[in-house]
């Protein structure tokens, strides 16, 4: 497991490499992640470090400001949504 890629996963949120987008009618929020690729799969390859990447911008989202965007309506209460793969 490389030290480097679990410091990058822990500092994400403090960074400009994650940015919640705005949801769209669903619910669901989007974040986006500005990453080599290298640094993604070195990330993807220990479990625990994607299992971190996933909660941190599980938190990102969850702790973003609703904004309107063209055609959507104000979330009240909405929770964030992510997959986990198997």
């Amino acid at each position: 497991m490389s030290m480097a890629a679990a410091d990058f996963v822990e500092n994400l949120s403090s960074g400009s490499a994650m940015e919640v987008l705005p949801w769209k009618k669903n619910g669901v929020w989007k974040v986006k992640l500005v990453i080599n690729s290298s640094r993604l799969e070195d990330i993807l390859s220990e479990q625990v470090n994607t299992e971190a990447l996933i909660e941190k911008m599980r938190m990102a989202a969850a702790t973003a400001t609703p904004k309107r965007s063209k055609g959507s309506r104000l979330a009240v209460g909405c929770k964030p949504a992510y997959s986990k793969a198997s």
